[in-house]
């Protein structure tokens, strides 16, 4: 079943993890980003940080 966030409320990441594990299998990884932003960038104020991903890297491959 999908699950839906609020981006803007904190989160526990192992909680987030341990979530998905009983969908995985033996092929299946979990990879994360954890870190800081600055707050400010060449003198001007850091207001968001936008993510990008490939789309195809991130959809279940289809089975032949």
């Amino acid at each position: 079943m999908p699950r839906v966030s609020d981006p803007d409320a904190d989160f526990d990441l192992a909680a987030e993890v341990a979530a998905l594990r009983p969908a995985m299998t033996a092929s299946v990884a979990v990879a994360s980003f954890v870190g800081t932003v600055r707050s400010r960038n060449d003198g001007s104020a850091v207001s968001g940080m936008e993510l990008e991903h490939y789309p195809g890297m991130t959809r279940r491959p289809s089975r032949r």
